[in-house]
């Protein structure tokens, strides 16, 4: 049996050239003839970030016309159930290559292309990617502003101060608007969510440094962040899959993130600090949506590199893909996006990311729609309909991600590894000694996952 004819099974699956084949007539229908005065009827579509989640932010005037941006306007997957039925099922029929993805769950090229044409009556350049679930245009602000009736402004950003083993920010000026982003109601009907109005820094490194200890204190070997991916291998028991040639040979791992990569560096790791022999020439860097600027550590850069590097070392006859990503809402999900519409990557990881607390109070206050995070549940259903494995990072504070990026202390899991449709990889504190205070520390008899619920009787002291 074919892949597809899982699907074909279903009855409505029938009706979908009837709806591509009538939809850009539908929207042709809505375009007044030369000379008409009426406009085709707009509605509002939810953008990502909006200018109320700028923190410390203060206005200082409207945004030139002629500043270069790029946003993203990711499209509504169709037949939704089926294909969360055909993920959960494990895809018995056969996993899906993108264009089997695109037919049956993209938005047809009808629409793609009424959406195409109707940004490029104002002079915006656009570029679909394969899957028919997300397209990317490049133009100008003044452009955008017109084709989605909005005004962006200017914001200044205070600097953030450096916290214990996490790099501060510096102050800066972005761009951003609170208006409702609008379309041709034809075509605001079958696009999801727009990116990219706001080029705000959301996102976060989940990587944390190890925090320097009193002088003297001598804590157990395991606690000072010394551990290789020997270490691990060795912890892990993956010395059979070596054993059986599970090096990664024909394999490709790919890295979504968002602070760029010195390929040199996880070379010299492998080869300086850790001894070991890999494949040549493994790494290859794709800049999505322009990439993520210089390298920089300030950025995260080094969690980039850290990721390579483990992932690099525990399977070194590996390709790698890093899909490096501006840190902003298209970034991230463009990044994923990318991933799955290449299908080159085995497997797919990113180390960055939100607390739910965060994401919900931004819902709550109107600077964000809920539909960012659907966003991500279309891009992780598409990599597991193409037998494509995701992860997403935990991140260092476990349960309590909220501590990181709103300070509080609720159950608050991280976006968007809460996302039902990836595998969320959590850390693990191993067994030791491991020093709270001066005068106070804690012994683990064994290995306990991040919750960190084993710390707060050292609080209430």
């Amino acid at each position: 049996m074919k892949p597809l004819d899982w699907v074909r099974r279903r009855r409505h699956v029938a009706a979908l050239a009837v709806g591509s084949a009538g939809s850009l007539l539908l929207f042709m229908a809505a375009v007044p003839a030369s000379g008409a005065t009426n406009p085709p009827a707009k509605a509002a579509v939810p953008q990502g970030v909006t200018a109320t989640a700028l923190k410390n932010a203060s206005v200082f005037g409207t945004t030139p016309a002629d500043t270069p941006e790029r946003v993203s306007f990711v499209l509504k997957a169709r037949n939704m159930g089926l294909l969360e039925a055909g993920v959960e099922a494990g895809m018995p029929r056969g996993y899906l290559s993108v264009g089997q993805f695109a037919r049956v769950f993209g938005q047809p090229r009808s629409n793609i292309a009424a959406l195409e044409g109707y940004l490029a009556q104002f002079g915006i350049k656009t570029s679909a990617y394969a899957d028919g679930l997300d397209v990317t245009a490049t133009g100008t602000a003044g452009q955008f502003d017109k084709a989605l009736s909005v005004q962006q402004h200017q914001y200044r950003l205070r600097a953030v101060p450096s916290q214990p083993g996490r790099p501060g920010r510096r102050a800066m000026t972005i761009h951003g608007t609170t208006g409702h982003t609008l379309l041709p109601r034809q075509l605001a009907g079958f696009v999801l969510s727009i990116l990219g109005l706001t080029n705000y820094p959301t996102f976060g490194s989940d990587a944390i440094h190890t925090p320097r200890l009193r002088p003297g204190a001598k804590p157990a070997a395991e606690q000072t962040g010394s551990l290789t991916p020997e270490d691990f291998a060795k912890q892990y028991n993956l010395d059979p899959l070596y054993a059986a040639g599970a090096t990664g040979a024909g394999r490709t791992i790919g890295i979504v993130t968002l602070a760029s990569l010195n390929p040199s560096d996880p070379e010299f790791f492998w080869k300086n600090t850790l001894g070991i022999t890999t494949k040549p020439n493994r790494i290859t860097l794709v800049n999505v949506d322009g990439g993520s600027g210089p390298v920089s550590l300030n950025a995260g850069s080094n969690e980039t590199t850290l990721d390579v590097e483990q992932s690099g070392a525990l399977a070194p006859n590996a390709n790698i893909v890093v899909y490096q990503a501006p840190n902003s809402d298209l970034g991230f999900a463009d990044g994923f996006f990318a991933a799955a519409s290449q299908n080159v990557a085995d497997s797919v990881s990113a180390s960055w990311g939100e607390s739910e607390t965060f994401i919900q109070a931004l819902v709550n206050s109107g600077a964000e729609s809920p539909t960012f995070a659907v966003t991500f549940d279309e891009a992780f259903l598409e990599l597991a309909a193409q037998g494509q494995s995701g992860f997403v990072s935990a991140g260092d504070f476990g349960a309590y991600t909220a501590i990181e990026d709103l300070g509080t202390t609720n159950l608050s899991a991280g976006n968007p590894d809460s996302s039902p449709w990836i595998t969320t990889a959590g850390g693990t504190t191993l067994p030791g000694d491991i020093e709270i205070t001066s005068t106070v520390s804690a012994h683990l008899s064994a290995q306990r996952t991040w919750g960190w619920d084993w710390l707060w009787p050292f609080f209430a002291q």
